[in-house]
């Protein structure tokens, strides 16, 4: 798989106006209008009562693995050498874009499709077409080719809390939502409609372009994160002050504990890098993001990767960790951006001397030009690959991937082949397969599983 250097990228295909929009330039500092169901200040966090139980996490997720639900074995046969990499078909008949796949948390090959225009489809192990009735359907924004359904993520402890929550824009399209849903106690595949949805988090969308919307719970602590864009605009220059600005919830990762007390939504960690700091948003994990799309956790080392796509010339991939600002609009990659002066030194995940840190990787707009975020493959059925994040660019279908070890970048710079087409999004389950989602406007979108290759693959 690693063997022959690439070092001519593929070409870029034609650009769709949806990629055209979300490599768009970013516009003038807004108000969030925030939304806090915490009955806290955004800026504080006020004690323990209101955090959970300690730095861990809260009421229910401060349990070790032994009570989390249980998860069939990972069912492959394991593949030895280093195959190349193949895709099997597991999901089509989907609207595109298709925005997310992510597999039942214990029921690892039934896998949840979002499409943007609102609705959640399974797909059922042994079908790769969904079923006739939708999961869920939430009334979405349609006319912004940014917004609508964007995010889902299953409480760590699914089905045995029955809770799940999406990130989507509403028709107004004017704010961002995180909501939460329950399952019903009898059927965990069916959402229980006795039990209205509860608004989470809500927070002002000055420009419908950059929203981010990715959501996950931290395998080590439980809490869910949110991934938030710069706010966008309609041209380019100048970026936006959101994403620098710590009381802002845009240009952010957001860490928030839905495990609350009481009639709250939710409550700060204590241990947020911002918590008690004056015009800081407790909420706020790491800042200066443009615009992050998709964001995943390693399941093996709680390692949180993120795919923040660039403006003028550069896309990247950084390792996200707590109170760290990634640079934006001062940084685009490794660079200063538009001629802006500071400190372009650091390497890989270091931290200059402006208290920027620096991506791992970086692809130039020559033959990119809007990264899609991926996931650290922990499959047992290619074990060579291990630990490597995969990775691409929803306007050139090459398969990307590289190894982080903590201090130090392995680009993977063989010859992988290509994706089906350009990724719309990446995806995961229990067993640690990587999901890729591509398609177009005429084909609908299409979920193919990376596989090691063997006869009959894509």
């Amino acid at each position: 798989m690693v063997a022959v250097l690439a070092r001519r990228l593929g070409s870029v295909g034609a650009l769709g106006s949806l990629v055209a929009l979300l490599s768009a330039g970013c516009g003038d500092d807004a108000d969030d209008g925030v939304s806090n169901p915490t009955g806290d200040d955004d800026d504080a966090g006020d004690d323990d009562d209101d955090a959970g139980d300690d730095d861990d996490a809260g009421d229910d997720d401060d349990l070790g693995d032994e009570d989390l639900p249980p998860v069939p074995d990972c069912p492959y046969a394991a593949v030895s050498g280093d195959p190349e990499v193949a895709f099997e078909l597991v999901g089509s008949g989907l609207d595109y874009p298709a925005t997310f796949v992510t597999g039942d948390p214990t029921v690892p090959d039934r896998l949840f499709v979002l499409e943007k225009d609102g609705d959640i489809k399974v797909v059922e192990p042994g079908s790769t077409t969904p079923n006739s009735q939708v999961f869920l359907h939430i009334d979405v924004i349609t006319t912004e080719q940014e917004m609508g359904l964007l995010g889902l993520a299953f409480h760590r402890r699914f089905p045995l809390d029955p809770r799940f929550y999406v990130n989507y824009n509403p028709p107004s399209g004017d704010k961002t939502i995180v909501a939460e849903y329950r399952v019903r106690a009898d059927d965990p595949g069916v959402v229980d409609d006795s039990v209205a949805p509860r608004v989470v988090l809500e927070f002002g969308q000055p420009w419908p372009n950059h929203n981010g919307g990715m959501l996950a719970f931290g395998p080590r602590d439980g809490f869910l994160y949110i991934a938030t864009g710069d706010g966008g605009a309609a041209a380019q220059g100048g970026g936006t002050a959101t994403s620098q600005d710590p009381g802002s919830l845009l240009g952010k990762i957001l860490r928030i504990d839905v495990n609350a007390r009481g009639e709250a939504a939710y409550s700060i960690p204590p241990d947020n890098p911002f918590v008690g700091r004056a015009g800081a948003a407790g909420e706020v994990w790491a800042l200066g993001l443009r615009n992050p799309w998709r964001f995943s956790f390693d399941s093996a080392t709680g390692v949180l990767y993120a795919g923040d796509v660039g403006e003028a010339r550069w896309e990247e991939i950084s390792i996200v960790e707590s109170g760290k600002n990634y640079g934006w609009d001062r940084l685009e990659g490794f660079h200063c951006f538009s001629g802006t002066p500071c400190d372009d030194s650091a390497g890989p995940n270091g931290t200059n001397s402006n208290g920027y840190t620096a991506p791992i990787a970086e692809h130039p707009h020559d033959d990119f030009l809007s990264v899609t975020g991926g996931y650290v493959y922990r499959s047992c059925e290619a074990p060579e690959w291990q630990g490597i994040y995969f990775y691409g660019d929803w306007v050139n279908p090459r398969v990307l991937a590289l190894r982080w070890d903590g201090s130090s970048v392995e680009p993977i710079n063989g010859s992988l082949g290509r994706y089906p087409a350009g990724p719309t999004t990446f995806g995961s389950n229990a067993w640690g397969d990587v999901y890729v989602v591509s398609g177009n406007d005429f084909d609908g979108s299409t979920v193919h599983r990376l596989r090691p290759a063997g006869a009959g693959d894509y």
